[in-house]
Formats: C-alpha cells, sequence, structure tokens
C-alpha cells in the first residue's frame, strides 16, 4: 500500500516539471492574458506559475470573443486545481512519499551510433552517442529493444521557505547493443529555498535555458540534469534608475561538477544567463558557460580562473586564459499579434569569439543556430498549435581539443542532440481539445556530415580537408495522452525514422521504430492536520 501524505500548515517552493502545465501557460500567453514573463529560463518554480496565473484571471477582460472567454476560463479553472495551495496561500507541511509514479514500456528498434569524428589544427573531440527516437529524455540509457520503466516522485514541504523534491527511476533493459541491465538513479533530487524573491537550489535538477520546448542550444533536456548549486530570481523584477527600461528581467547562475567517466574526472561548471523584456511582445538574452579544471586540467590561479568565468567578451580583445571550455551566445523572442500571438525565436550558441574580420568563421564555421516561429493559436481558442524550427551547426559546436569528452554529460550532448556538423528541420503539430486528450505529431528531417576540416591563421580561419559521407533521416513521430480521471493518465507513442546511410557508410539505410505505453498515477493524499 502507498503511504499517505501527512499534512498540517507551506508554501510549495519547489519545480513545475509537468509539460502539460507549460502548454497551458503558453495558451494563456498566447491569448494575451500574461505580460510579465521571462520565456527563457525553465523550469519555473511553482510559486512563479502561481503569480502567471493571477495576473491571466486578472486580465481574463481583455478578452472579447465569447469562445475564446470559455477556453480561457478552462484554462485558468485547470491550473487554479493544480496550483491550489499556492494560490491559496496555504503555508502547510506537507510529505509526499509518492505524488506521481510512472510506469512505462519502451520497445526500440533503433541502435545508437557516436557522433561523428573530426580532425582540425587544434585536434577538437566529442565523446557523446546519438538515438532521435529517445533523444531529450534526461540522459536515460534505453537499449535497442525492450525497456521497462519505472519512475517516482517524491516531495516534502519543509515549512514556509524549504523543499526537498525527487524523483527515482528504475530502468531494466536487454538489446542488441547492450548487456541485460537494472539501473536505479535519481533524475532529479535537491534541496530548495524560496526567501522574498531568491531562489537557491542544491542537488541535481533539470536546466532548460533557451526558447525552445526543450531548452537550447546551451542546456536542454537531452542529457543527464546537472549537480549543482543554483541560485535565480523567482519572478522577474525592474533594475533601478535608467536599467529600468530594460523591463521585467531574470538572471540565473549555476555550478556544477560533472562526472569521473571523462577525459578529464571531475570538471566544474560554471554558467549564467540574463533575459530582459524592454517590450511587451519582446525578450531577450545572453548566456555564457564554462567547462574547466578537472583531473588533468590546465593549471591555473584563482584569480586567473575567476576571470575565465566572467570572460567569454574579454576572448576578443586577446585576454582569453585558455583554460576552459567555453560556450556563450544570446536568444530572443518576438511575438507577433496580428498572428494571434504566434512566437517568432532565435538562438545562437558560439565556441569562440573571434575579431571582426573573422566573423564568418565565427558565425558559420564555429556555431550552431536555431530559428522558429511557434503559432501558438493555431485556431482562434488556442487549442491547436504548430511549431515550425530550422538548425545548422557548423563543424565544431560542443567540441573542444582540450576536453576531449566535449559539452556533454554521460555521453550526451547537454545542447542539441543534432550535434556538430548538420542541419536539421522540425515541424510538430499539437492539439488538445479537453484537458483529458491531447496528440502531438511531428516530422523531421536532418543531414549530418563527417567532413574533416583544419584549422589555420592562428585558428581563425577554417578550410574543410576532406568531404565525407552523409547520414540522413527522416522521422515521424506520434504522441496521445488520455487522462482517465484525476489519479491515473495513460500516454501512448509511436515512431518511425528512414536513415540513409547510417553512421556515414554508403548504402547503408535502416528502419527505426518505437512504441511506447506508460501509465501516470498519482495517489491520492490524505490531509490528518
Amino acid at each position: 500500500m502507498l503511504l499517505p501524505s501527512l499534512s498540517f500548515a507551506s508554501l510549495n517552493v519547489s519545480i513545475v516539471e509537468e509539460p502539460q502545465i507549460y502548454r497551458a501557460i503558453d495558451q494563456l500567453i498566447s491569448l494575451r492574458l500574461i505580460d510579465k514573463v521571462i520565456l527563457g529560463h525553465k523550469p519555473w518554480s511553482r510559486s512563479e506559475a502561481a503569480r502567471l496565473i493571477k495576473e491571466a484571471q486578472e486580465n481574463i477582460s481583455r478578452i472579447e470573443d465569447v469562445e475564446v472567454e470559455v477556453e480561457a476560463r478552462r484554462v485558468l479553472k485547470y491550473l487554479s486545481r493544480e496550483f491550489k495551495k499556492e494560490l491559496e496561500e496555504d503555508f502547510s507541511f506537507k510529505l509526499s512519499p509518492f505524488s506521481k509514479i510512472n510506469l512505462e514500456y519502451l520497445f526500440l528498434d533503433s541502435p545508437f551510433r557516436k557522433v561523428a569524428p573530426v580532425s582540425t589544427g587544434g585536434g577538437d573531440q566529442i565523446d557523446a552517442f546519438i538515438n532521435p527516437l529517445v533523444s531529450h529524455q534526461l540522459g536515460r540509457n534505453f537499449a535497442d529493444t525492450h525497456n521497462g520503466f519505472m519512475e517516482t516522485r517524491h516531495e516534502i514541504e519543509l515549512g514556509r521557505y524549504f523543499s526537498i523534491a525527487g524523483n527515482t527511476t528504475f530502468l531494466a533493459r536487454t538489446g542488441k547493443q547492450t548487456s541485460d541491465e537494472v539501473n536505479l538513479r535519481f533524475d532529479e533530487l535537491y534541496l530548495r529555498s524560496e526567501f522574498k524573491n531568491i531562489g537557491v537550489q542544491f542537488g541535481r535538477d533539470i536546466l532548460a535555458w533557451g526558447q525552445g520546448s526543450l531548452g537550447g542550444l546551451i542546456h536542454s533536456t537531452n542529457a543527464t540534469p546537472l549537480d549543482m548549486f543554483k541560485i535565480s530570481n523567482i519572478h522577474p523584477f525592474y533594475y533601478p534608475w535608467i536599467f529600468k527600461h530594460l523591463g521585467p528581467s531574470q538572471i540565473s547562475f549555476y555550478f556544477s561538477v560533472l562526472e569521473e567517466s571523462r577525459d578529464r574526472p571531475h570538471p566544474y561548471m560554471v554558467g549564467y544567463k540574463f533575459s530582459f523584456r524592454p517590450l511587451k511582445n519582446f525578450e531577450f538574452g545572453f548566456t555564457n558557460a564554462i567547462l574547466s579544471g578537472g583531473e588533468g586540467g590546465s593549471p591555473a590561479s584563482a584569480g586567473q580562473r575567476l576571470a575565465d568565468v566572467f570572460g567569454f567578451l574579454g576572448n576578443g580583445f586577446g585576454s582569453d586564459p585558455n583554460i576552459s571550455n567555453r560556450v556563450g551566445g544570446f536568444d530572443f523572442a518576438l511575438r507577433i499579434p496580428p498572428l494571434r500571438g504566434a512566437k517568432l525565436y532565435y538562438e545562437v550558441l558560439f565556441e569562440d569569439l573571434l575579431p571582426p574580420g573573422h566573423w564568418n568563421t565565427m558565425f558559420l564555421d564555429e556555431a550552431i543556430h536555431q530559428a522558429g516561429i511557434l503559432f501558438g493559436r493555431l485556431n482562434k481558442t488556442g487549442t491547436q498549435s504548430l511549431r515550425l524550427e530550422y538548425q545548422h551547426s557548423g563543424y565544431r559546436p560542443y567540441r573542444h581539443a582540450q576536453y576531449t569528452s566535449g559539452w556533454t554529460r554521460n555521453e550526451k550532448i547537454m545542447g542539441s542532440e543534432l550535434g556538430p556538423d548538420a542541419d536539421g528541420l522540425l515541424i510538430e503539430f499539437e492539439s488538445q481539445p479537453t484537458f483529458d486528450f491531447a496528440q502531438r505529431h511531428s516530422i523531421a528531417a536532418e543531414v549530418r556530415d563527417s567532413d574533416l576540416f583544419a584549422l589555420l591563421n592562428n585558428a581563425t580561419v577554417v578550410r574543410k580537408t576532406q568531404d565525407n559521407p552523409s547520414e540522413k533521416r527522416f522521422r515521424w513521430m506520434s504522441s496521445f495522452d488520455l487522462h482517465h480521471n484525476p489519479k491515473v493518465s495513460w500516454n501512448l507513442s509511436f515512431g518511425y525514422e528512414r536513415v540513409y546511410g547510417f553512421n556515414f557508410v554508403p548504402g547503408r539505410n535502416i528502419n527505426n521504430f518505437l512504441v511506447g505505453l506508460k501509465m501516470t498515477m498519482r495517489p491520492w493524499q490524505k490531509s490528518y492536520f
């Protein structure tokens, strides 16, 4: 029997992780009910989600169409039920040993492969596996045949300002490429505190920065979540003086130590992101992150390491200490009200900052670009959406000469699984006529290359030295969600992929398949106080 929950007098300061919550809030944004929101920093805290719900409730009078208003009130009713404690400011202690249980079977007929090698004057490398049918699964190591999976969610709210939350995952797998294995781990496990407008967090959690649905080019849901110390503001704030014209703003900072099984064990990572919303329909941000230190890393003083953390722009002035793998970039999102609030977004990741005379190398060969448009209200009420997204990657993103494991965690790329030297196109349609049923369908076309390159003229000029075969993938995926009742929901997913030249071998054409069935249970939580 599942243990009951205990409740007696706290504000929930944990993190929102349910995808349907984000979809519902996106729908309210597309209906012009929420203005003060930063989209590039996820996950949100539950208190921030509650603030967004209150803002939407206050602005419901903006809607003039009766049918649209009925849909908006339906969404708000659903969210109000999900965030009842936060909206009512119910300060109670709560113990939830099992707030959610996922049981899943996944059949996968799709081999993994390593990211293509590269040869350059600097010796850039990466140690990562890809399998697009099971990308963005928090780095879970599914096998190429049968997978049985169980995930449980645990939450403890300790008074008004603290909470502990974690997701335990149990994976039993058997496959063609791997031996039979049973694996137990924590996808998430963290202690979080919120005071005033500051959130402090310690432990393992998701970091999804960017305008895409699954994060961005630097941090996404593709790899195992980071073990980190993170500090950020909970709600958007305004800078003082003339800087208030930057509009609602958000800052996030983290420090993390990576795993032992790397080229240089236990390197540290430091990253920060600043976002601003100077106009009601425009948001922009910039991100900087480094991977440095570790066993066998380049020696450096504390002052050099501190300067390196904030030295992304310094590279343009010749002051790069060259002791880390540093990446950085910027993103923006523009809402287009005449197109029912469609969101146009763009993000770029740079591996290096070069002098102005060599910016073609920096933007084309050493960067990855993501551009897309999200029609959040494909129909009038916003129950249908359409996303069009394109990515282009130069040869160098996520690779590095000193840190040859690359921008990875547990052999998964921490940003876009598309990886280096590639192009990808995604079309995704979603329909959610009720909160009892939702369906998502996507098609993708991707081309990955295995060309070889050389760096010339002090690493400012790139020349292709060998034109190698390409690998082409065409993929279709569908997913159906059915909420049988508030306690039980079901998900059925299918995927098919046609691969031409698998692993860059001409003529090696294969078909890949995925079938998954998942049941989610949310046990009844009884209050004793």
